[in-house]
């Protein structure tokens, strides 16, 4: 799945088998909907507090609204456990919070306890360590327990929040996709970073010992040890990654063969636009059955559209699709993967195999890069969210990659001009197990290029051609 690996949109490659009325769920006798995630809650003082959920049921990578209601009658009280899947979470000021489901049963325990005494002074929050990607600013009245604490943050670029912690327990978005917590007597907090397009360090050495790309020939500079094909791919997709103005147009073939031998082919055509810090991508996928149109807009916040109606081949019309509004950290922690990327693969020097190579070409150069499956983490975690709500190709498990490999046409200039890829990977699903081939192909421009309107439609005849 080249391009669904590039760009594209992959449904796990395993949609297709399955025809009719059943690919939204599997229908029990009593004609009730199974799912492959359930909520099973406990709570242990329900005379003390009630909570609600917005479902008790969903599929993996689904989130459930929890909302918790301590009871104020004769004496007033307060949660004093809220624990998910075996992690406790940290008490959000206004008591809602999102939880995440896993595969199989989710379990939710609640505890509530007469309420201590309130407006004592407590520690002021702060930061466990310093940390050189991530700026934390928390904003709160007065230091006393229980009031409410928000989060504000920013990021170096290539870096994005995997999740906070206050004093070892998990803080939760809330239903305004924002961070907050109730002061505790001590407020620890630490942060879990993971990395996006990052390097800048390495990038920077790079420009202070290279002034102007193309004025040399790279692979001569690989051959007297100067440099290394592997930092030398490196700094190319930095490279290509960083430049202001941003275009691609991608299409992506993906066969698979499950049970019986039962094969299914999928197509995926996507594009991409970066205009300085707004973005653009559109993905559109077909298979036998099922069809799938994705649109995400990002300037401050994020625009999503996702729809499986009025799709043709390359084409989906979206202008009655309705738009979901989230913040970036929002999307992020849903979708795992940031618009900043132009690509969906991390080319980091420790991801690249040996077996890669370089050649030499008229226009610059011809990279092959074979990569190891922590290149493509956070693309498997957005494959399995593109099955949710399809009961038979339900994936169970992250998708197992046996190889990744990117050939890249590279200008002198060390930016990425085209790129086709071969992927093979299993994909795991209750009913059964998928193998895949995925090839596919992908252009780059960079000129600046207008973001299209919702009812405008893209052409993708130039990547026809290729």
């Amino acid at each position: 799945m080249s391009l669904t690996g590039v760009l594209g949109l992959s449904l796990g490659a395993f949609f297709g088998y399955i025809a009719g009325d059943f690919i939204n769920g599997e229908v029990n006798k009593d004609n009730t909907y199974v799912y492959p995630s359930q909520i099973k809650a406990t709570n242990l003082s329900p005379d003390k507090g009630s909570y609600s959920l917005s479902t008790l049921e969903g599929n993996i990578g689904n989130k459930v609204l929890l909302t918790i209601n301590p009871f104020h009658n004769a004496k007033t009280y307060e949660l004093s456990l809220l624990e998910f899947n075996g992690e406790q979470i940290a008490e959000n000021y206004n008591n809602t919070y999102y939880l995440t489901l896993k595969s199989g049963e989710n379990i939710l325990k609640i505890d509530f306890s007469e309420k201590t005494a309130a407006n004592q002074l407590v520690s002021a929050p702060i930061l466990d360590k310093n940390y050189e990607n991530i700026k934390v600013d928390f904003i709160y009245e007065d230091a006393l327990e229980n009031s409410s604490c928000k989060i504000n943050y920013s990021l170096t670029n290539g870096y994005d929040i995997e999740s906070f912690f206050l004093n070892n327990k998990k803080i939760l978005l809330d239903q305004n996709n924002e961070y907050n917590f109730s002061l505790e007597k001590e407020n620890i907090v630490r942060v879990n970073l993971v990395e996006g397009i990052g390097g800048n360090d390495v990038y920077n050495d790079f420009l202070n010992k290279y002034k102007n790309f193309s004025d040399y020939n790279f692979v001569d500079e690989i051959n007297k040890g100067d440099i290394s094909l592997k930092r030398l791919a490196y700094v190319s997709f930095i490279n290509t990654n960083n430049q202001k103005n941003i275009s691609t147009l991608a299409y992506t073939n993906a066969v698979s063969t499950a049970l019986l031998g039962i094969k299914n082919i999928q197509n995926v055509y996507s594009a991409y636009i970066k205009n300085d810090d707004k973005y653009f991508k559109e993905n559109i996928t077909s298979s036998n059955y099922v069809k799938l149109g994705e649109r995400v807009y990002q300037n401050k916040e994020i625009e999503y559209y996702r729809t499986n109606k009025n799709i043709s081949n390359d084409q989906c019309d979206f202008s009655n699709v309705e738009k979901e509004t989230m913040s970036i950290e929002a999307y992020l922690s849903q979708y795992y993967l940031p618009l900043n990327n132009v690509i969906n693969y991390q080319i980091e020097e420790n991801y690249i195999l040996d077996d890669s190579s370089i050649t030499k070409t008229d226009d610059g150069y011809e990279l092959t890069l074979n990569l190891s499956s922590q290149s493509i983490v956070s693309y498997a975690k957005y494959m399995m969210t593109t099955t949710q709500g399809n009961s038979f190709s339900e994936q169970t498990d992250l998708p197992s990659f046996s190889q990744i490999t990117l050939t890249i046409s590279l200008s002198n200039n060390l930016l990425f001009n085209k790129m086709s890829t071969f992927e093979k990977y299993t994909v795991y699903t209750s009913l059964s197990n998928a193998d895949t081939e995925a090839n596919g192909s992908i252009i780059f421009s960079y000129q600046e290029k207008e973001m299209p309107s919702l009812t405008e439609s893209i052409s993708y005849q130039e990547i026809k051609n290729v």
